[in-house]
């Protein structure tokens, strides 16, 4: 992952099985914008920006903006976990910190023989 958003979205730009003339014209920019984007290291302005992102789907938005990479599984967990409201959602949360401070402990834990 690169620290620079314009950098991910280069990287997404360019994963996409699409052209960048196809993934230009759909996000209304000119057929020729990506490429000339790409070619010259402009930042799109925040109205291009936010039709390619568009255009790029909501799993590789989140990452250009964030540099978090997100499954449609984590996706769906995040909504989840929103939609939860007061005690049930704290309730939540203290279990996934259980959960995880298990699995740290048994990251860090040499692993034991008996004989």
């Amino acid at each position: 992952m690169t620290d620079n958003w314009l950098d991910r979205l280069h990287e997404a730009i360019k994963d996409d099985p699409r052209s960048l003339r196809a993934i230009s014209t759909a996000a209304k920019c000119g057929p020729n914008y990506l490429q000339q984007m790409i070619r010259d290291g402009k930042e799109p302005g925040a109205d291009r920006l936010a039709r390619i992102l568009d255009v790029l789907g909501r799993e590789k938005s989140l990452y250009v903006l964030t540099g978090i990479h997100m499954t449609e599984e984590d996706r769906e967990f995040l909504e989840i976990v929103t939609s939860l409201k007061g005690e049930v959602k704290a309730d939540g949360l203290r279990f996934l910190r259980s959960i995880q401070a298990l699995s740290l402990i048994h990251i860090s834990e040499p692993t034991r023989r008996t004989p």
